[in-house]
């Protein structure tokens, strides 16, 4: 699990080592970010430590502002996503800068809003659930929740992109979600993979799943009322794959382990995504090696070359 305080260090020269423990040692020599900076890598990716709290911080405006800061254009969250208290009727909320999150380490929680009326993850894939919501108390009796939704006025939650869950339990309290739809469509034993989907019932009108929402013989399932907010049909794999993951193309190979969402072939290196951590050469693995030391951003794991001027 991603480390939740500042780590430890020391100093050689004059250059600060950092010791990030992470399942494995991992080193990082300055420039290092500290716990709750954003970390941009390679690409369009940008990782975010982030530790969050279910709490309201000062004034509406203030609250908004710092859910702003701690997320934005974030793509990958070594941490948890909070939605919270969002209730201040003279707010316009816009969370666009959510648009590009598309993996969280720990748990996503949208609980407690009035506004706005839709909330929109469309990058999201993958919820790791390294750790869960109220440290695996029970939720109305639910333990280990990953994925929970609960007391909001939304009409809408999409996350047309979410193929797994990877640990934990997913709660839909519908029942104090008065005005929610779809989410009880969605067909979450495709998406949970080592827990299980708790939803429960409101009363809400809603618009039908479009038509091409439709799966063969098991009727429509749905994100929202529009096309592109269908739930895709994930490849039935043969009980054999364990993990529940298999290509979606003939001849059908179980999944390594270390994949998240899917596979083109049965080897940690043709995962569609990492459960945890990617490897230098593209292969995911559940940990980042200890030796030689590695350098750890996000779900990226690369080896740190060392500076020999810089242990002078």
């Amino acid at each position: 699990m991603e480390p939740s305080v500042r780590p430890p260090s020391f100093s050689v020269a004059g250059r600060l080592v950092v010791v990030v423990v992470v399942g494995a040692v991992v080193l990082c020599v300055l420039p290092c970010p500290t716990i709750g900076d954003p970390v941009p890598v390679l690409g369009e990716e940008k990782v975010c430590h982030v530790n969050s709290a279910l709490t309201s911080y000062g004034n509406s405006t203030v609250h908004e502002r710092r859910l702003r800061l701690r997320y934005q254009d974030c793509t990958h969250i070594v941490g948890d996503l909070i939605i919270a208290f969002l209730d201040d009727p003279n707010i316009s909320y816009d969370l666009s800068f959510l648009s590009k999150v598309r993996y969280v380490s720990g748990f996503v929680a949208i609980i407690a809003n009035s506004f706005p009326a839709e909330v929109a993850l469309p990058s999201l894939q993958v919820i790791r659930g390294n750790q869960t919501f109220n440290g695996g108390k029970q939720v109305r009796g639910v333990p280990e929740v990953s994925l929970l939704v609960s007391i909001n006025d939304h009409q809408q939650i999409s996350m047309p992109n979410l193929k797994e869950v990877s640990s934990g339990n997913v709660l839909i309290d519908l029942e104090n979600c008065p005005h929610l739809c779809y989410l009880a469509t969605i067909d979450w034993r495709q998406i949970v993979r080592e827990g299980s989907a708790h939803v429960t019932n409101n009363n809400a009108l809603c618009p039908s799943c479009s038509n091409v929402c439709e799966w063969p013989g098991r009727g429509r399932h749905c994100w929202g009322p529009t096309d592109d907010l269908c739930q895709h049909q994930k490849q039935e794999c043969p009980s054999s794959c364990e993990h529940g993951l298999c290509t979606s193309r003939p001849p059908v190979s179980c999944c390594s382990p270390d994949c998240a969402m899917g596979c083109h072939g049965p080897s940690p290196s043709q995962c569609t995504a990492c459960r945890d951590y990617r490897l230098e050469d593209g292969s995911c693995s559940s940990h980042c090696p200890m030796f030689p030391p590695h350098v750890l951003n996000g779900q990226n794991c690369t080896a740190m070359v060392p500076r020999l001027g810089a242990m002078d």
